[in-house]
């Protein structure tokens, strides 16, 4: 998993996002969101989305909206530019992720989508349904 995560920086790099980063542009696209959705969205916390959408804004690929009342981001955009760099991030995602299951068989390919289901779960706070689990999920 790590060396998985670690190609897909190695990816990411010369679009000069990390993995981190990746997911807040990913699921901007058309959409303008305000940080509390993102946090929902993303599943994860404020302090991340707050780092990201600081550092993202700053190099072009966010745009983002400061309440006036309390001088917090109160909505966030992806930029024309961003927009514009996403296509070009996507596509070599796709090519990449093409490379890492083009070796698999098709039961192989079955089992990493039944492994990516059991992590989304487990990562959504329900059980992992496994034979002889005794889970909740």
């Amino acid at each position: 998993m790590r060396a998985l995560c670690d190609s897909l920086d190695g990816v990411l790099a010369p679009f000069g996002l990390m993995l981190r980063d990746y997911e807040l542009p990913r699921v901007l696209p058309g959409r303008v969101l305000s940080q509390v959705a993102l946090v929902r969205q993303l599943e994860t916390s404020k302090v991340s989305v707050s780092r990201g959408v600081r550092r993202l804004s700053a190099e072009g690929w966010l745009s983002s909206t400061i309440s006036s009342a309390d001088e917090l981001v109160s909505s966030v955009a992806l930029g024309e530019a961003g927009l514009a760099r996403m296509a070009d991030v996507e596509a070599q995602v796709g090519r990449f992720l093409e490379a890492v299951a083009a070796p698999l068989d098709e039961e192989e390919r079955g089992a990493m989508g039944q492994i990516n289901g059991a992590l989304r779960r487990f990562c959504q706070g329900r059980a992992i349904d496994a034979p002889g689990a005794q889970g909740t999920g």
